[in-house]
């Protein structure tokens, strides 16, 4: 059963001008330890990758947004990648407790200027 979806769409110029203006304070803000190392393991694709991980995170936030009351934040919404390159999310303990038997899927996209996400809240399987 599905409960909910988010969707996002972020300009990657967007991105590319916070991280010019704040270096890695943009990242820290934003990106948790694990995020922040597959980003600049993607050197010539960082600011892509950033973008899309920044979309996921949004895409996720608005499906959990259905779920929850209290806040949950960008950074603790970690994007991170299976060894295939799969993306899959990381919640804090808190909330993935209150997602006990539902999974979250996401798939990122990217195209020129733009990078999109969608986030699925559906029963685990």
């Amino acid at each position: 059963m599905i409960y909910s979806t988010g969707i996002d769409l972020v300009e990657i110029d967007r991105i590319q001008k916070g991280y010019r203006r704040y270096g890695d304070n943009f990242l820290n803000r934003l990106y948790s330890p694990d995020e922040i190392g597959i980003i600049k393991s993607r050197k010539a694709n960082m600011i892509v990758t950033m973008a899309g991980k920044f979309a996921a995170k949004e895409a996720v936030m608005k499906a959990l947004g259905y779920f929850f009351d209290e806040g949950v934040y960008l950074r603790g919404i970690e994007i991170l990648n299976q060894p295939s390159g799969i993306p899959y999310v990381r919640l804090p303990q808190k909330t993935d407790a209150k997602m006990a038997g539902k999974k979250i899927l996401i798939s990122i996209s990217h195209e020129k200027k733009y990078a999109v996400a969608t986030a699925i809240i559906c029963d685990e399987v």
